[in-house]
């Protein structure tokens, strides 16, 4: 078959390109229909290249009119995708500037923390006991670092605050240091574990007037408050102590941004301060003085010794069907569900939250609820008619037989009835 196609001879050829064009062909469509009646070798390109040099033209595309309504329908959809992009813009721009702000707030905290003075110190001298080397674990959390408690609503055997808080803090570093050397007598004590068991902010927002009850009038403030003092805290236990520092950090309900359900979980004031903590104590954690892990999950699963642990909060447990207004009935529920949820036993349940030192056995496993640092507020004290002493558990951990000893460490002296004076 000849490749030449004689278009002036044959103007059948170009009718039927006019016709199939006006009929809404496309030009490979129409090449076909060449080839197919007339059987020459034309192609799309062979049929637009006979368009150009006749100067041939589509034929104009006949749009019918549109309804009123189609008219309507179709204003809307592009008010609505004007719309829509316009939102999302303003969203990306939104998060451009949240994401500004939140750097150059890690750079400000950054450049504190690099300034920060810190004193160097001499290892503690302490007698090794002959005993297996051990674990020390020390529960720390519901400290609500910014909570005022004025005795005059409360009482005069109760109240917090800003100084109460750091002469508490203080007593903790000098029991640690007391415990570990009276322990070391017996064995030495190879390493310290500290759960953060979450609430070191009290917030600012919780409830109905809670900003009249806090003594720290921001929640960032709070935060700071809270990186600071831990940070000091391990620096002079890694210098005085010499063993390794492991932080188990889980925060707790009371730093929550916005109301409840409304954001993430991790969207809390707890969880800032556990990664700026890991900033501020980032050249311990690159020689390995210091691990820390403060994940977004609501709960940490850890081993320690010959035991599994869950750490957590608190707040999830439902039920205060127990004595005193504890949920104990829930509490044992709750270990029943994380030990169905995640398929192992836990040989101790860590939670704090409820403000009282609990340490229940249950067939499920070893409870152990920490105390918290006010000892009892307005809300406890005048509405419950309840209260605890502010008290934080330290215990020892053996490698093959756990719980060798444990100690609740009172951060402030025992409270002792007030008897008024006559009127």
């Amino acid at each position: 078959m000849s490749r030449y196609i004689n278009w002036s001879k044959y103007p059948e050829y170009g009718q039927l390109i006019a016709e199939r064009r006006a009929a809404g062909d496309s030009w490979p469509e129409v090449a076909s229909k060449l080839r197919e009646q007339f059987g020459i070798p034309a192609s799309d390109e062979t049929a637009r290249s006979w368009a150009r040099r006749t100067g041939f033209e589509d034929p104009p595309v006949v749009v019918p009119a549109l309804t009123p309504q189609e008219k309507f329908s179709q204003k809307v959809a592009s008010e609505r995708e004007r719309a829509e992009t316009r939102a999302v813009a303003a969203e990306m721009a939104a998060a451009v500037k949240a994401a500004a702000r939140w750097n150059e707030f890690i750079e400000i905290v950054q450049g504190a923390l690099e300034s920060t003075p810190r004193a160097k110190l001499e290892q503690l001298t302490v007698h090794q006991g002959t005993g297996t080397p051990e674990t020390m674990v020390v529960l720390i959390g519901d400290i609500h670092i910014g909570k005022l408690v004025d005795p005059a609503v409360v009482g005069d055997g109760f109240g917090y605050g800003i100084p109460i808080f750091e002469s508490r803090w203080a007593r903790l570093k000098d029991r640690i240091l007391r415990l570990y050397s009276l322990h070391s007598l017996t064995a030495p004590i190879e390493k310290l574990r500290i759960y953060f068991l979450g609430d070191g902010v009290d917030g600012v927002d919780m409830r109905r007037g809670h900003a009249h009850r806090v003594d720290v009038q921001t929640a960032t403030r709070q935060c700071l408050i809270l990186v600071y003092s831990f940070e000091g805290m391990v620096r002079e236990l890694s210098q005085l102590l010499g063993i390794p520092i492991e932080i188990i950090w889980d925060f707790g309900n009371h730093g929550r941004v916005g109301d409840f359900g409304v954001n993430l979980p991790a969207d809390n004031w707890d969880f800032i301060a556990g990664q700026m903590l890991g900033i501020a104590l980032r050249d311990l954690t690159a020689t390995g003085a210091v691990k820390l892990s403060a994940t977004e999950q609501k709960y940490t699963i850890t081993n320690l010794g010959p035991y599994r642990v869950h750490s957590a909060h608190g707040d999830a447990v439902r039920g205060g069907d127990g004595f005193a207004g504890l949920p104990i009935n829930g509490l044992a529920r709750a270990l029943a569900k994380d030990t169905g949820l995640h398929l192992q036993l836990f040989d101790l349940y860590l939670t704090a939250h409820f403000h009282t030192p609990q340490d229940i056995t249950t067939q499920a496993g070893r409870i152990i609820m920490n105390g918290a640092w006010d000892g009892g507020d307005d809300y406890s004290i005048n509405q419950l008619k309840a209260a605890s002493e502010p008290v934080q558990f330290a215990f020892g951990i053996h490698p093959q037989k756990g719980m060798t000893w444990q100690s609740r460490i009172h951060l402030a002296p025992r409270r002792l009835p007030s008897i008024p004076e006559d009127l």
